[in-house]
């Protein structure tokens, strides 16, 4: 008993300290267990334990039927001031028979994936220094707009004169000013 009890701890130490969500709910959907890392996220969960999910994942936004395995991501709402992007998955947990006796939902938060993204993206369709969109930008926002395309094209004229004569630094703050007012006039 006392092994069992041991194993039972160090199993519940690693439930709780992983860096995932985990929650499990029987075949009835039932919410039976949820680890410390579940009740930080949704601390709501907590009045949920030996109840019907269905209004907790209503209230939570998570899907109803997912596929096994299948990962959703999806965007809360938090607080008034703070959105959170989590990854979502069920798992079926089974007996030794291969039944089907309960199942788990997993959740992590993927919000600095999802800002990364964000970012490596603004990143491929602007320009580094100035801001303004790159050719690859152009492509896109003409992909996306059924206007047509116009574009422009400016020549500073005799910029290398800037960057030989003061150096580079200073000719790429005269290209940040310049970039500046063109935001402004367009």
């Amino acid at each position: 008993i006392t092994g069992e009890r041991n194993l039972d701890r160090k199993l519940q130490i690693i439930l709780d300290h992983i860096p995932f969500a985990i929650a499990v709910v029987s075949k009835e959907g039932i919410l039976t267990y949820e680890n410390r890392m579940f009740h930080t996220y949704f601390p709501e969960a907590v009045h949920y334990l030996g109840k019907d999910t269905g209004p907790l994942k209503e209230k939570l936004h998570f899907p109803h039927h997912i596929e096994e395995g299948e990962l959703v991501e999806i965007e809360l709402r938090i607080s008034d001031e703070k959105t959170t992007w989590f990854s979502y998955y069920e798992k079926k947990i089974l007996d030794v028979f291969d039944s089907q006796i309960e199942k788990m939902l997993v959740v992590q938060d993927i919000t600095l994936k999802k800002k990364l993204e964000k970012q490596k993206e603004r990143l491929a369709y602007t320009d580094y220094l100035t801001g303004l969109s790159n050719r690859r930008g152009m492509l896109k926002s003409h992909e996306n707009d059924t206007g047509g395309l116009t574009v422009i094209m400016i020549d500073v004229d005799n910029f290398k004169k800037i960057n030989d004569s003061l150096g580079h630094g200073t000719g790429d703050e005269v290209l940040k000013k310049f970039a500046e007012i063109l935001k402004k006039v367009f």
